[in-house]
């Protein structure tokens, strides 16, 4: 149980065939759209979770987005035939993620 911000109300989480359910009918509607709707879609989620990993990776956002959802997002790519988009969408996600960092910072970190 989380709670809501707004209202100091307790919410209750979707259990997990819940959202599986979810995710199946959303995947359904999406399969309904039009060739050229189905890459719309994908493209714009797809700058949705680039412009989030480079939040994070400037440091202004401490979320990143669940890999549920980016598991899904690239099912509806791989639905779509948005290869294009899916190449496009790994560059930027990789040029946005911050470097990683040396060995020899890794050993003075774990110490």
């Amino acid at each position: 149980m989380r709670w809501d911000a707004c209202s100091k109300l307790p919410v209750s989480l979707p259990s997990a065939a819940e959202a599986t359910t979810n995710y199946e009918a959303l995947f359904a509607r999406f399969c309904r759209l039009s060739y050229f709707d189905q890459h719309a879609v994908t493209s714009a989620c797809g700058g949705a979770v680039v412009e989030l990993v480079s939040a994070f990776a400037a440091g202004s956002s401490s979320y990143l987005p669940l890999t549920e959802n980016v598991a899904f997002l690239f099912d509806m790519m791989e639905r779509a035939y948005n290869v294009s988009g899916l190449l496009d969408f790994i560059a930027q996600v990789s040029s946005a993620a911050p470097p990683p960092l040396p060995v020899s910072s890794l050993v003075v970190l774990l110490g």
